[in-house]
């Protein structure tokens, strides 16, 4: 062997030997996911559901966290709409939780129009937080099935 590659080797043994010594990089934390909000400034507010499978389980998410409704827009509807064939809303599909929920209904009403589709009339007459539970079942799972839940919140825009 020639003395370069000698030299070479005993260099590359080096370095790699220098590299396995050294303690691993910690793992830095992963980035959260910013919150999104939509200003509701229609008559009409989509929030579109989905069922991503990205690590494996399937999650239910919200296009939005927080859907904001102009003071002015009051008597406006949003519309959570599911666009994953596999999965459906039922009955108790938008349901609202936390310190405001008991006057939640009266605030928000909902009502069911298809199996993909949920509507929340938005009176929006004060400044109160609104959270709710938007629950995806699979199509045809039995009716006390565990669902997917997503959840997120209604506000005033003012808030």
């Amino acid at each position: 062997m020639n003395r370069n590659a000698t030299v070479s080797i005993v260099a590359a043994a080096t370095l790699l030997a220098s590299c396995a010594q050294k303690p691993p990089m910690q793992a830095s934390a992963a980035p959260q996911p910013t919150p999104t909000r939509m200003v509701c400034n229609l008559q009409w507010c989509p929030v579109y559901v989905v069922v991503s499978t990205n690590s494996g389980a399937p999650a239910a998410m919200l296009q939005w966290d927080e859907v904001a409704v102009q003071p002015s827009y009051s008597d406006g509807v949003l519309l959570w709409t599911l666009n994953t064939p596999d999965y459906e809303f039922r009955s108790n599909s938008i349901a609202a939780t936390g310190t405001n929920a008991a006057g939640a209904r009266a605030e928000f009403p909902v009502r069911q129009i298809s199996d993909t589709r949920f509507a929340l009339d938005a009176l929006n007459k004060n400044n109160l937080t609104y959270t709710y539970e938007v629950r995806v079942y699979r199509k045809g799972a039995p009716a006390d099935a565990t669902p997917l839940v997503a959840r997120g919140t209604v506000v005033n825009a003012g808030n």
